[in-house]
């Protein structure tokens, strides 16, 4: 399964993972890389948390289960 991890830097991305990213200190990591805090199952929802449509992206919020936060 892909997420769709949004973050700033020089604008606003939105980084492609898989589910081995990991979740530390309340950011997201992956290939060595700490990226936002919240991450969604859809490319869509990313776009729509940088567009501040919040509601909208909260739905597909992805969340591990089992608890990958340390």
């Amino acid at each position: 399964m892909q997420i769709y991890i949004p973050y700033y830097s020089r604008g606003y991305h939105v980084q492609q993972a898989d589910e081995s990213a990991k979740r530390v200190g309340g950011h997201w990591l992956w290939c060595g890389m700490f990226y936002g805090p919240t991450a969604y199952t859809t490319e869509a929802a990313a776009y729509q948390y940088i567009n501040k449509q919040y509601n909208d992206a909260k739905k597909a919020e992805y969340k591990p289960e089992g608890g990958t936060e340390r």
